[in-house]
């Protein structure tokens, strides 16, 4: 299967209408149901549009759609200055946002609010795990069904509901499309969560998530977005595990995320 060449590449109205606004979104939702990604390009930095998508997207009211309509609509400001260089952020490996702690959005969307030209720090990661499973190797898919995915989150105090030690989450989930996976991989250092595979030994679950991570990689559902100054990218949570590539110290590369 060839790999894809790029996210699927959905145009904002050239007269954001109610009306065109609405083609907008079902163009959107219509990638998102083929691919479980979508990105738009050049939306300037207009407060609360990302979140506005998703509402929209989400709820299907009139009244959502003719929000962001006014949104698109009114001319963009400036865009913002970010003269702090970022301190260093580390890659954030491949996972399903939220499920760690049982709180899994819908749908997300990231945007660019600063980028460092010719670079790709924050380059977002994303596979559609829908697309990726069916080529996953057999003893891979016999590990995940014998050894229940368990994870250990380090400092509960942000979320206290979680089980102190160790806890199991099911490794796939059910989506409209087909069955995804649902599994938070490990940092590469060690990093707020930890995650095994159940009666295997330390090394031999390592082993087992490093070729989960590099098939995932490999897979033609594989796609690595460098960032332009406005894009917004939608993801379709159900399906699609994301990772962030690190962003070294000194870069002015920003990032924001809603979620539905």
């Amino acid at each position: 299967m060839p790999r894809p060449a790029a996210l699927p590449e959905i145009a904002l109205p050239a007269e954001p209408t109610e009306q065109s606004t609405a083609t907008f979104l079902d163009e959107a939702r219509a990638a998102l149901r083929d691919r479980g990604t979508a990105l738009i390009r050049r939306t300037g930095p207009r407060t609360g549009v990302p979140q506005a998508m998703l509402d929209a997207l989400s709820s299907m009211s009139g009244a959502s759609t003719a929000r962001l309509a006014d949104l698109l609509a009114a001319a963009a400001p400036p865009a913002p200055s970010h003269d702090q260089p970022s301190p260093g952020i580390p890659a954030l490996p491949l996972h399903r946002d939220g499920a760690l702690i049982g709180r899994p959005p819908s749908f997300i969307a990231f945007t660019a609010t600063s980028v460092e030209p010719g670079t790709h720090d924050s380059a977002l990661e994303l596979v559609d795990t829908v697309a990726a499973l069916p080529a996953l190797s057999h003893d891979l898919r016999d590990l995940l069904d014998t050894h229940p995915l368990e994870y250990r989150v380090l400092d509960r105090r942000p979320f206290p509901h979680l089980p102190e030690g160790w806890f199991e989450l099911p490794a796939y989930t059910s989506t409209p499309t087909g069955q995804a996976l649902n599994i938070i991989l490990p940092p590469a250092a060690p990093g707020p969560w930890q995650t095994r595979l159940r009666g295997l030994t330390d090394g031999d679950s390592a082993e087992a998530l490093r070729r989960i991570d590099d098939e995932l990689r490999r897979s033609p559902a594989y796609i690595t977005h460098s960032w332009s100054a406005g894009d917004i990218i939608l993801v379709d949570n159900s399906r699609v595990l994301h990772g962030l590539r690190a962003t070294p110290a000194g870069s002015r590369a920003r990032l924001a995320r809603a979620s539905s």
